[in-house]
């Protein structure tokens, strides 16, 4: 082990990883190979502060300086506050202040569990959490911590994984890590490759019930991220095949061995269709049971054209014989319809329907609802009637303060229709909570274009309803989108039918040779357009997260370009998109906003309009949104669409794919496309069918018992 002091001088690099590169300045003799006194150096990013003084210990490769671990050198009161109100988590001036005033030199010479207890005794209102930001900003080592450190960064573990088990496991992590690294690995996000190693390493039998457990939940859990319910038996026993042969084993596993693990995991789901995990299977069960309690498969009425007539003379406007045909949807309770594409008039259709309903059931109540807050926003400003998001209204939003727990049969929505828009995005676990939310005999109509992608969450609602054959569905197709849109929706039309779009006024094609001239044309379009006032004018969204203009790229440069802390993964001020669903802290997948503070009592986020209180746990599902994915895109829509095409990986160039992110575009579209990616993506709509239960549950009416 080598140790170098010095000062960290300038950070060149936060890597996707979280990894920090910096040229760390030292006058220590052990730093041969330094240059001019600077070393540059490595460490986990959320801990590299500039012209920080600190201690590294670790070790030289390849004229890199690998720290293992960093220590502050003790620092003077003023600046030991700073550090601490700055980057402490839940730490402020004041409290800062406190600390540094009473412990002095102590904060850097006691060891971490007396510290720890010390904090406890001395500051009572301070959480657990808090007490451990402070210790790790200090530097303040474990010696569990360190000892896990020393085990797992040879391997290329990330700091924030080794930090999840640490927290998670405390003493036990390297006992809990040797005995099932797959288990508690994989939760902390260590890559598979890595995880066979380590087992290979440790001599875990390549047939234990350990290994082989951890192969078939990491298998699965590739299908659920692609949106996956469940996996057919011949995917499923080739893919663990396949992965078993890829890394440190390099063998197959006898089928015999795989049956008999499966059938024991009280975690796993096995039917005539595949396998999958138990909750998705259950998710599935709940929709299909509470479907049937709401929908008994009633006929639609008929609407007299003259009722129809008086809406059209209210609204200055004229159906088309298909909108005429979707009034009927709102006659029947249970489930109904209405699909189309952009431009198609879904929305007008639908405030039709409202107008019809209300004037036959004055009395009646009408919920408007979708995934997210901008969808909900958009349907309310489009309808004139309020919305909200699926959480709220089924009264699940935990992160207001309000101690309201979620509407069921027994406390039901107390609406007699329902409108869902935006449909095409909601995930089977999302819709179960919907289903059981809604009182028997009301009438919910979903409203969504089956042409999107599915949902990021598992699960494929609307095409799946559709393909039952259990419910109404009123499919409109004309175009009666005009002005400075049209060429988008024309476009669309174009991209639907497998044709490369056309250029116009508001649809820019820009071709370029590379992802490096891409990057370049790229950050000319952000630096003269990008709106500080309004962040959401314009967003740019692409089809993969790496690459040199991939969403890292570009999210690393407009957080420099903004003058962010890019020392941090966000920071005040960064528009953010959260990563994944929570449903007890009540965010979603695919959710928008932005942070306003990091305060003592958490992250101060203002998302869909609305102000929340996030503990800093959730730091780990925020992501910069400055680009984004295609898939997280759903729903959401912008002024201006920057799409970005790579020719890599070919995978993504996909025709729903760009058909998607074209009709996120309000007024203006701008693609940017190496060479033939964006020919190559309109033609192919080879796009894999998701492998769901719900269809089939439908249409025979299973009622399972989990």
């Amino acid at each position: 082990m080598i140790t170098l002091t010095g000062r960290i001088e300038h950070i060149e690099k936060i890597k996707d990883d979280g990894i920090c590169l910096f040229e760390f300045a030292t006058p220590d003799g052990n730093a041969k190979r330094a240059k001019n006194g600077k070393v540059y150096a490595r460490f986990i990013s959320c801990m590299c502060y500039e012209q920080a003084t600190v201690k590294l210990d670790g070790y030289w490769k390849n004229m890199m300086f690998f720290a293992l671990r960093m220590t502050p050198v003790y620092m003077g009161e003023e600046e030991c506050t700073k550090l601490l109100a700055t980057n402490a988590e839940g730490i402020g001036i004041k409290s800062a202040k406190k600390i540094v005033g009473k412990y002095k030199e102590d904060l850097y010479k006691t060891p971490r569990h007396k510290l720890e207890y010390m904090l406890h005794n001395d500051f009572p209102k301070f959480s657990a959490k808090k007490i451990g930001n402070i210790c790790d900003v200090l530097g303040v080592v474990d010696e569990t911590l360190k000892k896990l450190e020393e085990y797992l960064l040879p391997y290329g573990v990330p700091y924030e994984s080794i930090f999840y088990i640490f927290n998670e496991n405390r003493e036990r992590s390297l006992l809990f890590l040797k005995h099932d690294p797959y288990g508690i690995g994989g939760r902390a996000g260590i890559r598979f490759a890595v995880l066979e190693k380590i087992a290979y390493d440790l001599k875990i039998d390549a047939y234990s019930d350990i290994r082989v457990r951890g192969i078939v939940h990491y298998v699965l859990n590739l299908g659920t991220n692609s949106g996956h319910t469940f996996m057919p038996m011949d995917e499923f026993y080739q893919t663990v095949n396949r992965i078993s042969k890829s890394y440190a084993y390099k063998n197959e596993i006898p089928e015999i061995i795989l049956s008999n693990l499966i059938y024991m995991d009280n975690y796993l789901y096995i039917d005539e269709a595949g396998i999958t995990f138990r909750y998705l299977y259950s998710d599935e069960v709940k929709v299909t049971n509470e479907i049937s309690i709401l929908d008994k498969g009633g006929e639609l009425l008929e609407v007299p054209d003259e009722e129809i007539k008086e809406i059209e003379e209210n609204f200055e406007i004229q159906y088309s014989d298909t909108q005429r045909k979707a009034f009927p949807l709102v006659t029947r309770p249970g489930i109904s319809i209405l699909t189309g594409g952009p431009g198609t008039g879904k929305t007008t259709t639908v405030r039709g329907l409202i107008e019809w309903y209300h004037r036959k059931n004055p009395n009646k109540e009408i919920a408007l609802c979708a995934q997210t807050g901008r969808a909900a926003k958009k349907l309310s400003e489009s309808t004139g009637y309020p919305a909200s998001t699926i959480c709220m209204l089924i009264d699940y939003r935990p992160f207001s303060g309000m101690q309201s727990s979620s509407k069921d049969k027994n406390n039901p929505v107390e609406a007699d229709l329902i409108i869902v828009d935006e449909s095409s995005m909601i995930g089977t676990r999302t819709f179960g909570l919907l289903l059981q939310a809604i009182k028997p005999g009301a009438t919910v109509v979903l409203v969504g274009d089956e042409d999107q992608l599915p949902s990021i969450e598992p699960g494929n609602i609307l095409h799946d309803l559709i393909a039952s054959g259990r419910f109404p569905v009123c499919r409109l197709a004309e175009n009666f989108r005009q002005g400075e849109n049209t060429s988008i929706i024309k476009n669309a039309i174009r991209i639907k039918k497998g044709a490369v779009p056309e250029k116009a006024d508001n649809f820019q094609l820009i071709q370029v040779k590379n992802d490096t001239e891409a990057f370049e044309k790229i950050k000319t379009i952000l630096t003269k357009r990008y709106d500080r006032e309004y962040p959401f004018y314009l967003q740019m969204i692409e089809p993969s997260y790496k690459g040199a203009a991939g969403v890292n790229a570009i999210n690393r440069h407009m957080r420099k370009l903004l003058k962010r802390d890019v020392t941090r993964k966000v920071s005040e001020e960064d528009k953010i998109i959260f990563t994944r669903t929570d449903y007890k802290l009540g965010y979603m997948n695919g959710q928008f906003g932005i942070i306003k503070e990091f305060a003592e009592s958490g992250i101060v986020v203002y998302t869909d309009n609305e102000r929340v209180l996030l503990p800093y746990s959730a730091a780990a599902d925020i992501e910069p949104a400055y680009s984004f994915t295609i898939h997280k895109s759903q729903g959401s829509e912008n002024p201006v669409i920057l799409i970005y095409l790579p020719e890599n990986p070919a995978v993504m160039l996909q025709r729903s794919i760009i058909y998607t992110a074209v009709t996120r575009a309000e007024k203006e579209v701008v693609i940017v496309y190496e060479n033939n990616a964006l020919e190559t993506a309109c033609k192919n709509n080879s796009m894999k069918q998701r492998h769901t239960r719900l269809a089939d549950m439908l249409t025979q009416q299973k009622k399972p018992d989990i």
